[in-house]
């Protein structure tokens, strides 16, 4: 029975008869999980982005099921039962810290899974899945989602438990068949791109069920089922709502084929190493990081000539490709230049290299012998993880520049008054990252322009030019912060990128702003974002002030 198991793993890796080797030592594997986890905790943003206050507002303004949403069903549910927990023993003013530590603890988590039970078989070499898992976890991609309010961490470490439990277990039986099906809807539920799997997991059950019963597929098939069923009736609720199962792409910048290849490279670089926006690229930056990848570029190419032997993992490859092929698909599709839509594919990048390194095989007078060989795949892992942590990372764990601003905002405004802000400061973002409740009218100009006024640029003017109207004719005070001052670009960031295919730019808002007295409350600066006070009584226009002028 014994050996009738292991020709069928074997078969799957395209390597019969060849064992795999023992992942290692226990205790030294926890301790580089919990020194991943130290790192993740220690480097986690001092204020959750974007995504973030989404996810944890949707945990904490929210019930559990109002909160689902198609494109992640569940990662709010996991949020909102620790946020119930924590308010209930009196922990309410940790809970950012702790969903962002759920993210971390995915992440030690993921190096365990990788460093022991995928990786270690696959290559056949302890040093060497220790060294994979690590360069997995210190890939910018990884290591940003696994230190933030993210759902992209748990649905990786999905993702890895799914393909894992594909190796160990025999999903054309009950028990296999039920864990594999299990992993498989939770990771969709975590994250929809997951559904992207389906290959994958079709084909590892063809691979076990062939020449046995067909009905040994039925317990991953109907776990399949049985989930997804669940997770869409909850999604629809009663009566249902079907509009509700299906997941809502966000707005994006309008690209070519060009354009879209273009952002794809970039995003899959960005994916390993940090690199800014191009706008935001300097040359020192940009030589430094060209000279980095040529020369780990170079050493993959010196180390592969020497007896890299992938012909030998046909099988593997073939089934890494059924992963592959479809989440590349989807990251030239969508955001090419995020690098969440790449991150399923960087444990395929660090096995790849791994197999690499494993099969050198120099000659006895080289001087790049196997241990140097090895020796610089540690430094190059190093350099990764302190580059990323150095240039990005760190730093954002220490000061966020919208924060600071926002903090100053809630030092000036009192009860009733209207603030004009880019997007929206949610309950959540108000209680937990500003310290107070603003008791102000917020009007954001991401739901004006992506929502009430998405194709009609002169109507988003005449609205947000009416309401700065009423608001002062009320005796209102009226606020604009992290817009004026800040030099804004068409096309870039958010939400400029978003609306700029509807003909918004930002000089098309904030020319409407500047039709009324401009009055500096808190100015902008490099260390806090400005917030500027509007009065009523209109003004010439100094031809000497370019103060809120685009540059």
């Amino acid at each position: 029975m014994t050996d009738n198991c292991n020709q069928k793993k074997d078969l799957l890796v395209g390597i019969p008869g060849l064992r795999a080797s023992s992942p290692g030592n226990w205790g030294v594997d926890v301790a580089l999980a919990a020194a991943v986890l130290a790192v993740l905790v220690a480097v986690r943003p001092c204020a959750p982005d974007g995504d973030g206050m989404y996810h944890a507002g949707r945990a904490i303004e929210r019930s559990f099921r109002d909160g689902m949403v198609a494109k992640h069903p569940l990662y709010a549910a996991v949020l909102r039962a620790l946020y119930l927990v924590l308010d209930a023993v009196g922990l309410r003013s940790w809970v950012l810290d702790a969903f962002a530590i759920v993210s971390c603890s995915c992440g030690a988590a993921l190096y365990l899974l990788l460093a022991r039970g995928l990786f270690a078989p696959l290559l056949r070499d302890v040093g060497l899945a220790r060294i994979a898992a690590i360069g997995t976890l210190a890939s910018y991609g990884v290591m940003q989602s696994c230190c933030s309010i993210e759902t992209y961490a748990p649905a990786l470490l999905c993702d890895v438990a799914l393909v894992t439990a594909c190796w160990y277990w025999d999903v054309a039986t009950p028990r296999g068949g039920v864990l594999a099906g299990g992993l498989f809807v939770l990771a969709v539920g975590m994250h929809a791109a997951n559904v992207l799997l389906a290959p994958f997991l079709i084909a590892v059950l063809w691979l076990r069920a062939r020449n046995r019963p067909w009905h040994g597929a039925f317990w991953a098939v109907g776990t399949v089922a049985l989930g997804g069923l669940m997770i869409a009736v909850l999604l629809a609720g009663w009566p249902p709502d079907l509009t509700r199962l299906l997941p809502h792409a966000d707005p994006e910048p309008a690209l070519g084929v060009a354009g879209r290849l273009g952002r794809a490279a970039y995003g899959w670089l960005r994916t390993f190493v940090w690199l800014p926006p191009s706008w935001e690229l300097t040359k020192f930056y940009a030589a430094g990081y060209a000279v980095g990848l040529v020369v780990v570029l170079g050493l993959a190419a010196l180390v592969a000539w020497r007896g890299c032997a992938l012909r030998r993992r046909t099988g593997v490859l073939a089934l890494a490709s059924l992963v592959a092929i479809p989440f590349v698909g989807m990251g030239i599709a969508y955001f090419p230049s995020d690098p969440e839509r790449w991150l399923f594919l960087v444990p395929i990048a660090w096995l790849v290299a791994g197999w690499i390194w494993a099969d050198y095989q120099p000659p006895a007078t080289a001087w790049l012998t196997p241990g140097v060989a090895r020796g610089m795949l540690v430094v190059v892992v190093a350099g990764v993880a302190v580059v990323n942590v150095a240039v990005k990372l760190w730093p954002e764990a220490r000061h966020n520049r919208e924060r600071q601003g926002a903090v100053r905002l809630a030092a000036i405004v009192q009860e009733n008054d209207l603030i004009i802000a880019p997007s929206q400061l949610s309950l959540t973002y108000q209680e937990f990252v500003i310290g107070r409740f603003l008791n102000a009218e917020i009007l954001p100009l991401d739901m004006l322009m992506l929502h009430e006024q998405p194709h009609d640029v002169k109507a988003g003017q005449d609205i947000l030019r009416q309401r700065v109207q009423s608001a002062l004719a009320e005796g209102r005070r009226v606020f604009v912060t992290a817009l004026l001052g800040e030099k804004l670009q068409p096309g870039r960031g958010y939400p400029w990128a978003w609306v700029e295919p509807a003909g918004y730019t930002p000089e098309s808002v904030l020319g409407v702003l500047r039709e009324f007295q401009v009055d500096e409350a808190v100015p902008a600066t490099p260390e806090h974002t400005g917030t500027y006070r509007l009065r009523p009584q209109p003004r010439d226009p100094d031809p000497f002030d370019d103060r809120f002028m685009p540059p």
